[in-house]
């Protein structure tokens, strides 16, 4: 819809030219191991101004205006958005998650990359190699170990 390299940034944000637009948080309930209820939040940064953000922030985000350099019609964006939320619902109840985690690598910003994640007060440092089906993101260690990472920050070295 409006054409941006949007990439993604593991596992719950969105960026564009390596600043964030988007995060996108989730909480699940699950009784003896089916699920009972997932909620989903999602905050974009739609028509903020640069000036408007914080400049204490280490990594500055951006916002679809101004990257677009045009105001976003709101009420226009966020149908696109719901659309494709229901689109991959269907998918997801179709149990064809192999799609998805094959579009999550492709649109991933960190694959291939000298990575630093903090998981648990633990710096862990390699080059993120892939996603796996659960959602870890997998990390190549440099004694050639790999490292199987389900909750963390990640940061892209330079």
């Amino acid at each position: 819809m409006l054409e941006l390299d949007a990439r993604i940034k593991w596992p719950n944000d969105v960026l564009i030219g390596g600043k964030k637009v988007c995060g996108i948080l989730t909480e699940t309930s699950t009784k003896d191991e089916v699920v009972d209820f997932v909620v989903v939040g999602i905050g974009i940064n739609a028509n903020v101004c640069r000036d408007a953000f914080p400049e204490r922030l280490s990594n500055p985000p951006t916002s679809l205006k101004e990257e677009r350099m045009v105001e976003i019609a709101r009420e226009e964006f966020m149908c696109a958005v719901l659309e494709e939320v229901e689109r991959y619902y269907t998918i997801l109840v179709r149990k064809d998650f192999d799609l998805i985690l094959e579009e999550w690598r492709r649109l991933a910003s960190f694959l291939g990359q000298c990575v630093e994640v903090v998981s648990f007060g633990e710096t862990i440092r390699g080059r993120a190699v892939d996603v796996d089906s659960d959602g870890a993101l997998i990390v190549k260690l440099t004694d050639g170990r790999t490292e199987k990472i389900m909750t963390g920050d990640v940061i892209v070295e330079r």
